[in-house]
């Protein structure tokens, strides 16, 4: 993992984590990690098995016990890419505005990892 020096160990043991939940449990394809001196702590992106929406989502590994704040938020969602890492196919449909959301792993003490999905600000819901 690049830059992995630069996060303390606990980071990188839920990285590790949630990247094989995502692999083995929850089915999901393409899983790449990305760690940059921009990027707070190390994202996961992959393919959902059931698309939540239709393009890769960026998923943030957290720890249950961790409090966190709006401007840690504000300072993951700054430094989410505009594009997605590698996006599917341009016949796939439109996107969600890239950046505006990501998948939050939260891993419990006994590994178990509940997914949530975070939006940066209010995000109007979809009509049906």
């Amino acid at each position: 993992m690049p830059n992995a020096a630069s996060h303390p160990e606990h980071v990188l043991s839920l990285v590790s984590i949630v990247h094989k939940n995502l692999e083995h449990q929850a089915d999901w394809s393409e899983l790449s990690i990305h760690s940059t001196p921009n990027l707070p702590r190390p994202l996961i992106s992959g393919v959902p098995s059931e698309a939540i929406y239709i393009d890769r989502e960026w998923v943030l590994p957290v720890d249950l016990r961790e409090k966190w704040t709006v401007r840690q938020w504000a300072e993951v969602f700054d430094s989410i890419p505009a594009e997605p890492p590698v996006p599917r196919s341009a016949d796939d449909g439109p996107d969600d505005e890239p950046g505006g959301r990501l998948v939050m792993a939260m891993v419990s003490g006994d590994s178990t990892v509940v997914y949530y999905i975070v939006h940066d600000g209010i995000v109007k819901p979809r009509q049906n």
